[in-house]
């Protein structure tokens, strides 16, 4: 087994600095509201010291581990369970400023990166506006990928693509990385704006129309304040709601083909189309539940409301589980297990995954069926699917079942009150990246519940194979003076 030396260490450090530098320019668009507003120099305290603080520590990484080593994959995946685990607590600093404690601050900071959208926060509409909208922003980036952000114009080809791929996005709009990177954010910033027109139309004021769209394209689903979209009890926000997050939880290549005005790209995308097809029998096995509770006309409203929400990951209630029936629970919840597409701003397996694994049980039956000696094609979109893929997809759907059922029973043991079936739940909504709520995070919960949701927030958004990396990375350091046997990959 080949090892690592400290020159590895220094790769990672000197890629994280770099993209600390480079968030903490986020910190400038609540620093923008706060002008608008004119909240005054406290509230643009919350934004201007995390943001000298993110650079400087940043700039600090990046000079002290300065290294000529070129990024990669192992570099690349462990630097990005560093960051996903460490930029969260400069996007909290803001909410402790506000007055809110260390442990619910990283809290919710880690659950608007990850768009996940589980909060323990019921005050939310006490925050400047300022505040509220820096929520909406870590959701809007951390849809698109904290790492993207610090990938346009600044890394060598090289070390772009590793951070690329590390992020779990292999599908390129453009030939080089950098322009993949580019047109990600174009469509992104005109999805969003599309958004934003949708909700203006549906009655919503321009500065709720901006939040709601960044935290909906984004499939974050954090309300503005708590209960808010509940309360206002507008069918036409909510079907809005409903698109953009559909929206977002297609893949970015199908907004790019079909906006190079290749009008079918949505109808062929076998994603796209197992997305409706989920969702429909979604709302047929929900509705029936939802009918007996709220009646014909709400429960149509929210069976279709909160199927789409589980589907795409996309977190937003109009209104809370409390007393939703076990069947409406299990039925959300594996909703949410499966997510989005690959490529897209969703949590869950991803739906190609869930392809390929119904695909692997028809060629096993298949198989099975034929004679010994006999061969047949395997094919996915047209491509033939090796071994290695079908054990790779095997090998993580064991692991992201297994680390929600782990979290499910550590919740168990920590809060007494929890069922087993709402602590499923409950982590199937944390790891999926959903942020559906049936009454668990709750403002009281322990920190061990907030530790094993978070791990699974994250776990979640970066997909389990970058940790696996970061731990196969701590296995083969070897702390000895960096010789060039020990240094390679």
């Amino acid at each position: 087994m080949v090892r690592l030396g400290f020159d590895d260490v220094k790769v990672i450090f000197r890629d994280f600095g770099e993209v600390m530098m480079y968030f903490s320019s986020a910190f400038l668009l609540p620093i923008a509201v706060s002008l608008i507003y004119m909240e005054g120099a406290t509230k643009l305290n919350y934004y201007l010291i995390p943001a000298i603080l993110t650079f400087t520590l940043g700039l600090l990484l990046n000079r002290l581990f300065h290294t000529n080593k070129d990024t990669k994959k192992t570099h690349a995946f462990s630097m990005v369970v560093i960051a996903w685990f460490i930029l969260p607590l400069s996007g909290a600093i803001p909410y402790m400023m506000h007055g809110t404690g260390p442990g619910n601050a990283y809290f919710d900071s880690v659950s608007a990166f990850t768009t996940t959208g589980l909060t323990p926060i019921r005050d939310q509409g006490t925050y400047p506006n300022s505040l509220m909208f820096w929520r909406s922003t870590q959701a809007w980036i951390g849809g698109a990928g904290i790492i993207l952000l610090a990938l346009i114009g600044i890394f060598t080809y090289i070390k772009s693509y590793e951070l690329y791929k590390a992020e779990g996005r292999e599908e390129r709009l453009r030939p080089s990385i950098k322009g993949t990177v580019k047109r990600i954010w174009w469509v992104y910033i005109l999805l969003t704006s599309f958004g934003v027109i949708l909700l203006l139309l549906s009655g919503m004021t321009p500065f709720q129309s901006i939040n709601y769209s960044m935290s909906a394209i984004s499939t974050n689903g954090m309300d503005m304040a708590w209960g808010q979209l509940a309360e206002m009890n507008n069918i036409m926000a909510e079907a809005s709601i409903a698109i953009i997050m559909l929206l977002g939880s297609f893949s970015f290549y199908i907004h790019y083909q079909f906006l190079k005005k290749k009008w079918k790209a949505y109808l062929g995308d076998i994603q796209v189309k197992l997305t409706v097809i989920l969702l429909l029998l979604g709302v047929m096995m929900t509705l029936p539940s939802f009918m007996s509770m709220y009646g014909a006309s709400d429960g149509i409203r929210y069976s279709t409301f909160h199927t789409t929400s589980a589907i795409t990951a996309g977190g937003f209630h109009s209104e809370f589980g409390l007393e939703w029936t076990e069947s409406i629970k299990m039925t959300l919840a594996l909703l949410m297990v499966i997510g989005g597409s690959a490529g897209s701003t969703a949590g869950g397996l991803k739906i190609i995954r869930f392809w390929i694994f119904l695909k692997a049980i028809y060629w096993k039956i298949k198989e099975y069926a034929l004679p010994r000696r006999a061969h047949f094609s395997r094919k996915i979109e047209g491509e033939e699917a090796s071994d290695q893929q079908l054990s790779t997809t095997y090998i993580f759907i064991l692991l992201y079942i297994l680390f929600i059922v782990l979290g499910a029973f550590v919740i168990t043991h920590a809060e007494p009150d929890v069922s087993t079936g709402d602590a499923l739940f409950t982590t199937s909504s944390s790891q999926g990246n959903a942020g559906l709520m049936i009454g668990v995070v709750e403002p009281g919960i322990t920190s061990i519940t907030k530790g094993v949701l978070v791990f699974n927030m994250i776990v979640g958004r970066i997909e389990i194979i970058p940790i696996l990396h970061a731990i196969g990375f701590l296995l083969r350091y070897k702390k000895t003076p960096s010789l060039k046997t020990s240094t390679r990959l």
